[in-house]
């Protein structure tokens, strides 16, 4: 498979040999020299075109892992002729993410063989998407198989994550959406932990933070809920929800005032809730 700098070079080379071509013949062909020249651009445009279309059409090979494992461990021979330097769509559980000294993050896949793993090495600069990987994870890994090596692991290099980010995502919803029927059937303990592992999943989920503010609220930790319920603000500025909650856990603390600016954000945002309590105080809002 040539790399794009492949092709470039490739490509100059012949520009090179018609500039040639042009400079020692040019009295006698102009013409010919001529159409023969566009007929080697138009040539080398077709070449270059169905190169690249033959790139972007390499499609990954879909396997499991523990088949992938399996295979090579029944015959490496074989597996090597229709799997290695060939591009693998990888899917199978986390066993763990790590990072070599010097070299970049990798991620290894269970195989249901004990002690071998298929080992994925991702290029330097995904270390933030793969913060979100954790164990026990199905996840999908696209990279070029390198084979077994001699401590019996499978290579993958040049990897990438396929469609990670929208699964992340979703797992941090179902994490907090669990959260707050543990918190709502009065098991905090719990809901704090699966609150925990939303934000491990996607820290950027404002309603995981304000969710395990509740969560706090409840269990009389006000300081902690009220760093939740900043947090949730400070990444969704419109949270209206956490706008109320933060007043609710600074009137506990004896700070009606900012209470008061909370409830007052939170009822102009909409929230009923928040509005209720202005209207028994009878203030406007």
């Amino acid at each position: 498979m040539k790399t794009t700098s492949g092709w470039i070079t490739q490509w100059r080379k012949l520009l090179q040999i018609i500039r040639s071509l042009n400079h020692h013949r040019a009295r006698r062909h102009k013409i010919s020299l001529k159409v023969g020249t566009i007929f080697a651009l138009v040539i080398a445009l077709e070449f270059l075109i169905l190169g690249a279309g033959s790139r972007a059409a390499e499609r990954p090979i879909s396997i499991a892992a523990d088949k992938l494992m399996a295979e090579y461990q029944n015959n490496q021979t074989a597996a090597n002729a229709r799997y290695k330097e060939k591009l693998l769509a990888v899917t199978g559980i986390v066993a763990n993410v790590g990072k070599d000294s010097g070299n970049p993050v990798y991620v290894t896949l269970e195989t249901g063989v004990m002690v071998f793993k298929i080992q994925c090495f991702f290029t330097k600069g995904d270390d933030t998407a793969l913060a979100q990987i954790i164990s026990g994870m199905q996840i999908t890994i696209i990279g070029r198989c390198e084979g077994k090596v001699e401590e019996g692991n499978i290579l993958l290099k040049e990897c990438a994550l396929k469609g990670q980010s929208k699964k992340t995502q979703e797992a941090a919803v179902g994490y907090f959406k669990l959260g707050n029927t543990y918190h709502g059937l009065g098991d905090y303990q719990q809901a704090i932990k699966d609150f925990n592992r939303a934000i491990e999943l996607d820290p950027k989920l404002a309603e995981a933070y304000w969710g395990r503010g509740n969560t706090y609220h409840e269990l009389g930790d006000y300081q902690q809920a009220i760093k939740d319920f900043n947090r949730a603000i400070e990444l969704d500025p419109k949270f209206a929800e956490a706008y109320r909650c933060r007043g609710n856990t600074y009137n506990k603390l004896g700070n009606p005032q900012q209470a008061l600016e909370d409830w007052k954000a939170a009822a102009k945002s909409g929230d009923e809730g928040a509005q209720d309590i202005l209207r028994n105080k009878k203030i406007k809002w």
